[in-house]
Order: C-alpha cells, then sequence, then structure tokens
C-alpha cells in the first residue's frame, strides 16, 4: 500500500455514483470488471476537476491488489 503512494484509501462501494459524469458511469461497470489489466489495455481518466478520478483509479488499484476485500 505504501509503495503505491495512494493519497488515501477510497473503495469503489464508497463512490458517489451519482454524483459522477454520465460518461464515467457508464463505463465505470466495464472498469471494474478489470478486463482491461488481462488484454494489456491502458485507461485513462480524463473529465472535469473533482469529478471522482483520483478515487476511481486508487479503488480500482485497491480492487487489483486486494481482489477479496469487502470494502473494495
Amino acid at each position: 500500500m505504501r509503495k503505491a503512494s495512494f493519497p488515501s484509501k477510497t473503495y469503489l462501494n464508497e463512490l458517489n455514483r451519482k454524483q459522477l459524469p454520465s460518461n464515467a458511469m457508464e463505463k465505470l461497470p466495464l472498469l471494474e470488471r478489470l478486463d482491461f489489466i488481462d488484454s494489456g489495455h491502458n485507461i485513462i481518466l480524463a473529465v472535469n476537476p473533482a469529478t471522482g478520478k483520483t478515487h476511481i483509479a486508487v479503488g480500482l488499484g485497491l480492487k487489483v491488489r486486494f481482489p477479496r476485500c469487502i470494502n473494495c
């Protein structure tokens, strides 16, 4: 966890999805499946400030690192 230098532990289940931009709400379920990792694709989170990019990025990172985590 320290090596990743996450700014905080923010889990995907804590994300207020209603406040996300509509395109992020549509794509988040696809990202949560983590298929992009197996296929070797990168993802870019590019939207306006304060829209949940860091929360999503850290949440996905935690989900990858701790796949059985209840809070992820």
